[in-house]
């Protein structure tokens, strides 16, 4: 099974997307690219205990602050392709798709769905490329690897070279950021706490 991998697109400066991942647990690179700013973990373990200790899960659900979006997810886990889209604006709701080889998107999630029209506007490309992201889409034959690969030129988008290992350490302009100590500590209490809670209901 093949290494799970991300790459987190913000619209936002890398000055900014720093100080957001300072207060999270995951270190990562950040990497500006064409526009946009990459973010890719660095390493596969997170700061924070079981069963936060992943970096590209914990990526992949760490809300995206208005001042960060548009942004966009692409993620590779256990050879599934996951894409989370966070459009801009002060109320939007992150977009989800879930897609693995042999099968194409997956039915409903408890989020709503990405669309391929969402993609095109976020990416801000043309309407008329909308066919070809629609095609990589239902394109079942592909790995995961290759549908993000696929999917990020479709749009248009800088980075996907970054999802290769080892490639966001030596890319031009890349930096290392360490989440913040007192951010991990504040994470392990709140998530301890909430576990507490699920253990005494259980009890009750």
């Amino acid at each position: 099974m093949a290494a799970d991998t991300l790459l987190l697109l913000l619209r936002s400066d890398t000055h900014r997307v720093t100080a957001w991942l300072r207060r999270g647990s995951v270190p990562a690179y950040v990497v500006p690219v064409g526009g946009w700013t990459a973010v890719v973990p660095a390493g596969s373990d997170a700061r924070s205990s079981a069963p936060y200790d992943k970096s590209v899960p914990m990526l992949v659900a760490r809300p995206v602050s208005s001042g960060l979006r548009a942004a966009l997810c692409f993620a590779a886990i256990d050879d599934r392709a996951v894409l989370v889209l966070h459009p801009p604006g002060w109320r939007a709701v992150p977009r989800w798709l879930i897609w693995q080889s042999g099968q194409g998107p997956s039915g409903p999630t408890p989020f709503p769905s990405v669309r391929p029209t969402d993609l095109v506007s976020v990416a801000g490309i043309s309407r008329e490329d909308l066919p070809r992201v629609e095609s990589v889409l239902r394109d079942t034959d592909q790995t995961a690897d290759d549908l993000l690969h696929d999917l990020i030129d479709a749009l248009g988008l800088p980075g996907a070279e970054l999802l290769e290992a080892g490639a966001a350490r030596h890319a031009s302009g890349a930096a290392l950021v360490e989440p913040d100590e007192r951010s991990v500590r504040r994470f392990e209490k709140v998530t301890r706490e909430e576990r507490d809670i699920a253990e005494e209901l259980k009890s009750s």
